[in-house]
């Protein structure tokens, strides 16, 4: 009963603010400060936990200073590490879209009326579904992982790797904040123990979602001897390169759902598998349920993630050409960018946001000036691309 009232206090909200606030970008600095205002009174500040392997005390943890003029920037730790690769320490003024959306699905409050002037992304098939509804530049750079430090050294993952021996990381369908993922776990963890004696693997890392921690599953998978991880809250700006440092650790990986960790893999050069099982999304309310359904399970996102799924159900103990191919399809991996390419962007985004005005109307044209005054500077042809 309590999760339903808060669920349908925050959806109250959430729609009361997009009526009363109009200016988008005002709407999304008072959640910002709103959020932060959660971090001050609970007396926290934001550190890193040097064990990823304490997934309690990580999770103990739950609110984290944002610097961002969007909170979903901050999301997994997306801008903190753009920032730090391209040494740019103003606020993202662009929407860092924050997972590998499959379909046509396009959030608009990110896109065509986010108050920001360009949209961040991993490919250009995602451009392509984000260009049917805004001319703003999309910028595409392929895998956030990429641009995300290890937080263990590689002397330090190299003395953990000779401790655990040949190491299988799992990434179970997971749960978020209101609606949870149902699947026969004890189904899954038979699969997994025959994939681990078939394959001669000595440790299983299991990296769970907070939310299906909190909903006891640790203990399932602990009671079969594995190894539970996580990366943390998508507010922790540690979340990506704790997930870069279980992979860089792993041998193989495998799931049992597409997701945005698939390419994450692949990016980091370690195989992957999917052992498919039917999954079911619960609400705690019908309006959560219908949420989830809009972002992952309409039509056209079921023929892009049935193709990621028919590259990935057939053991390898090797990334096909094939899989790469749909890697570079879905995470742009052969998108990434130099530090002074990212830096250029940013900078950019900074640019057009401030000589509009902050002004959504202004926009296109600021972005026509800065385009025709910059002709020949370095980077050009990114901009030049992004906004095909």
């Amino acid at each position: 009963m309590k999760d339903k009232v808060i669920s349908y206090f925050r959806h109250f909200i959430n729609m009361a603010s997009k009526c009363l606030i109009k200016n988008e970008i005002r709407r999304k600095k008072i959640i910002v400060y709103y959020n932060n205002f959660l971090y001050y009174i609970h007396f926290l500040k934001n550190k890193s936990v040097n064990d990823v392997f304490d997934y309690k005390l990580i999770l103990n943890n739950k609110y984290h200073k944002c610097s961002e003029c969007y909170n979903g920037n901050f999301f997994y730790g997306n801008s903190c590490n753009l920032k730090n690769y391209a040494s740019y320490r103003k606020s993202i003024k662009a929407c860092i879209e924050h997972g590998v959306y499959f379909g046509n699905y396009v959030n608009e409050k990110e896109s065509s009326d986010s108050g920001l002037p360009a949209i961040i992304t991993y490919s250009n098939n995602r451009k392509s579904h984000l260009r049917k509804v805004t001319n703003k530049p999309i910028f595409v750079i392929g895998p956030y992982i990429y641009y995300a430090n290890s937080l263990y050294t590689n002397e330090e993952i190299n003395k953990i790797k000779s401790k655990f021996g040949k190491t299988l990381l799992v990434f179970p369908s997971h749960s978020i904040d209101r609606v949870k993922a149902e699947f026969d776990i004890e189904s899954f963890v038979k699969k997994i123990i025959n994939f681990k004696d078939d394959k001669e693997f000595k440790t299983v890392l299991i990296c769970l979602y907070w939310k299906d921690i909190e909903l006891g599953r640790d203990k399932i998978y602990k009671d079969y001897g594995f190894t539970v991880v996580t990366a943390g809250y998508r507010e922790d700006p540690d979340f990506l390169s704790r997930l870069k440092t279980f992979i860089n650790i792993s041998d193989y990986t495998i799931s049992n759902n597409v997701g945005t960790h698939i390419g994450y893999c692949i990016a980091l050069d370690k195989p992957h598998t999917i052992i498919e099982q039917k999954t079911e999304y619960c609400g705690v309310t019908s309006r959560d349920f219908e949420a989830a359904i809009n972002s992952s399970v309409i039509k056209s996102s079921l023929v892009e993630k049935n193709e990621v799924k028919n590259a990935f159900n057939i053991y390898n103990d090797f990334i096909t050409d094939e899989q790469r191919v749909i890697c570079n399809k879905y995470w742009g991996l052969d998108k990434v960018k130099n530090n002074q390419q990212l830096n250029f962007i940013l900078n950019f985004c900074d640019d057009i946001y401030i000589n509009s005005n902050k002004n959504e109307k202004e926009f296109y044209s600021s972005i026509l000036k800065f385009k025709n005054d910059h002709k020949k500077i370095k980077n050009i042809e990114i901009l030049n691309e992004a906004i095909l």
